[in-house]
């Protein structure tokens, strides 16, 4: 008798071949991803656990390196084993080197210039990387013993220019009065810098005794330090006026005063010009005042004179056109 095979049904084994593969893959799969979540669980343990690496990426967010640097140490010290933390670590150290060089350097550039305070603000900067830097501590230390000498010689010499004068000389005659001072007053004053009133003073001192060469000196001197004093804050012509008040009682020679004059009215020239500059688009009268201006301080300023000469131009063109 003929036995006849079975039919084999090959949709059926392929398809049940698809599915076993399927199965084997999700197992894959599901293997795959209790490893990444594993790993993830453990470069949280890392992080989470510490908030070191969070301040320390504040910290250099915000321009604090030194804090940042400390917080990555911390870090590091924690969880030796984790390279994010050692790169971070190494690349803060490298960028607060670089800072560190440029401040230093600055710092070098600014003393050679004389520029004491330029070159302490770079030596802190240094400090606030590195509090323990040795040199920037020994330079800052330095600077500051040549600062305070610096300030006690210009003291010695206002004082000695004071009583004495430039020349050294000291005046001769003094109005007897017995063993009162009649100056004292005025010396108070310009000690506390009041040279306004001190010159006041020693003006009434001049009044009442003529001949008196002691505050005839004091005022020359006061006025002299009123009028750098003012010149140095930008207030030009009334330094202008105090100098020729230091000329008239001896405290500068004509030289010195011609070289003091010329240098503030060409100051004060080029300040009205260029006022005249911008009142020219907006008020022609107000700038022809200011140009002239710039003029009766320096006669030979080109600019302003020809400036001058276009405004009175235009404004004599707009009066006959209003007509």
């Amino acid at each position: 008798m003929r036995v006849t095979p079975p039919f084999i049904n090959f949709r059926s084994i392929a398809y049940i071949f698809a599915v076993l593969t399927l199965s084997m893959s999700c197992t894959g799969c599901a293997a795959l991803r209790d490893s990444y979540a594993q790993r993830s669980a453990n470069h949280a343990t890392d992080t989470a656990d510490i908030p070191f690496p969070a301040r320390a990426i504040e910290a250099k967010n915000r321009g604090d390196l030194a804090l940042a640097l400390a917080n990555w140490e911390v870090a590091v010290l924690l969880r030796p084993s984790n390279d994010r933390f050692q790169r971070a670590l190494h690349d803060t150290r490298q960028l607060i080197s670089t800072h560190i060089d440029r401040a230093m350097s600055e710092a070098n550039r600014a003393q050679q210039e004389g520029k004491y305070e330029t070159a302490s603000a770079a030596l802190l900067r240094v400090l606030s990387y590195d509090p323990t830097h040795a040199e920037a501590l020994r330079r800052l230390r330095h600077l500051e013993l040549t600062q305070a000498k610096n300030l006690e010689v210009a003291k010695l010499e206002k004082t000695r220019r004071f009583y004495l004068g430039p020349s050294g000389a000291a005046p001769t005659s003094s109005p007897s009065v017995g063993a009162e001072n009649p100056h004292q007053l005025g010396i108070e004053l310009l000690e506390q810098g009041k040279l306004e009133a001190a010159i006041d003073e020693f003006k009434s001192q001049l009044q009442r005794h003529p001949k008196d060469a002691r505050a005839k000196h004091y005022l020359a001197q006061a006025n002299l330090m009123l009028a750098e004093e003012q010149d140095k804050e930008g207030q030009s012509e009334k330094a202008l006026q105090s100098y020729a008040h230091a000329k008239r009682f001896g405290a500068l020679d004509h030289a010195s005063f011609q070289k003091r004059s010329i240098d503030i009215k060409q100051k004060l020239a080029d300040q009205y010009y260029n006022q005249g500059l911008t009142a020219f688009r907006e008020n022609l009268a107000k700038a022809i005042k200011l140009l002239e201006k710039a003029l009766q301080f320096n006669p030979d300023h080109a600019k302003a004179a020809i400036k001058l000469q276009q405004a009175k131009v235009m404004q004599k063109n707009l009066q006959r056109m209003e007509q």
